[in-house]
């Protein structure tokens, strides 16, 4: 302004409105990308779970370690059961019966699909599986598949 009149200091209303605005689309787009990067842990932990207490099945088998629910019944295998279309697997010592070692559940929107095999059990002395089968999880918007071979290796991808 030529005339020495200044121009008054501070903000417009619509200049604080653009920036608010920006701050707001910003933070949306990271909270989104919070939210699905914790979706996809808790989808990750779920089948490391899963995969740990197979692992942990074949060992025992393959070690014959006999818990003591079993008291003085020979073990014959360790199986772990799930439950399809559901959320609670275990891991079992069948001696005389099924006897509960350990219960389990899947994190939140998890579930076993359908096409998964209701349980595996690993023979004791040899950790192998007379039945190969495959557990597939799903949830959050994912699917993992894991394999299970007639020598009791467990996969994430074909063994």
């Amino acid at each position: 302004m030529s005339n020495g009149q200044s121009w008054p200091k501070g903000f417009t209303l619509i200049e604080l409105a653009i920036v608010i605005a920006i701050i707001v689309i910003i933070s949306s787009a990271g909270l989104f990308s919070f939210s699905s990067f914790n979706r996809s842990q808790l989808f990750d932990t779920g089948v490391s779970e899963v995969t740990s207490l197979l692992a942990t099945a074949r060992s025992n088998a393959f070690s014959q370690v006999v818990p003591s629910a079993c008291g003085s019944t020979a073990i014959s295998s360790y199986k772990v059961a799930t439950t399809i279309s559901g959320q609670s697997y275990g891991l079992y010592a069948v001696c005389g019966g099924d006897q509960l070692i350990s219960a389990k559940r899947l994190p939140g929107q998890m579930i076993f699909d359908l096409a998964s095999i209701e349980s595996i059990s690993f023979e004791i002395a040899t950790g192998v599986v007379n039945t190969p089968g495959s557990i597939i999880l799903t949830g959050y918007g994912k699917s993992q598949t894991i394999f299970i071979n007639k020598f009791g290796s467990v996969c994430s991808t074909s063994c």
